[in-house]
C-alpha cells in the first residue's frame, strides 16, 4: 500500500469514527450494529485519534490537535453509567450528549460533514466490513 493510500485510509477511519460519535443516539446503533455499540464507538475514536494525530500532526494546526486530545480525554472518562444492557439504552444515556457536541465541534473544525458513515455489511461468518 502506498504512503498516500495509508494516509487516506488513516483519515477515512478517524473521520467516520468521528462522524459515528456526532450523530444522534438511534444513528449511532444503526450504522455501528450487530457490534458493542458503546464500545466499538470508544475504542474507534480513541485508536483513530491517535493514528490520525501521529500521522497528520504537521498538517494539522495546534488548535485542531488540541481539540482532537480534548474529546480523546471525554471520550476515555466516560462513566460505567454510561454502558448500559442494551445498545440504545448506553447511547441515550446523558453522558453520551457532551460526546456528541464535542465531535461535531471537532467535525466542523477538520471541514468535515456531520453524518452518520454507511453501517457495516456481514461477509459471512461473523465478519463484518464498513466501505
Amino acid at each position: 500500500m502506498s504512503d498516500e493510500n495509508q494516509r487516506n485510509g488513516i483519515k477515512k477511519q478517524f473521520r467516520e469514527a468521528l462522524q459515528v460519535l456526532a450523530v444522534d443516539a438511534a444513528s449511532q446503533v444503526k450504522c455501528t450494529e450487530p457490534g458493542d455499540v458503546p464500545v466499538e464507538i470508544c475504542e474507534d475514536y480513541l485508536h483513530w485519534s491517535e493514528v490520525y494525530i501521529s500521522t497528520f500532526s504537521r498538517e494539522l494546526s495546534e488548535h485542531k490537535i488540541k481539540e482532537i486530545k480534548a474529546l480523546f480525554l471525554a471520550v476515555n472518562e466516560l462513566t460505567e453509567n454510561a454502558f448500559c444492557d442494551t445498545n440504545m439504552e448506553s447511547m441515550l444515556h446523558p453522558e453520551w450528549e457532551p460526546l456528541r457536541q464535542n465531535a461535531k465541534l471537532v467535525l466542523n473544525i477538520l471541514d468535515w460533514p456531520i453524518e452518520a458513515p454507511q453501517g457495516y455489511y456481514d461477509l459471512g461468518s461473523g465478519v463484518y466490513k464498513r466501505d
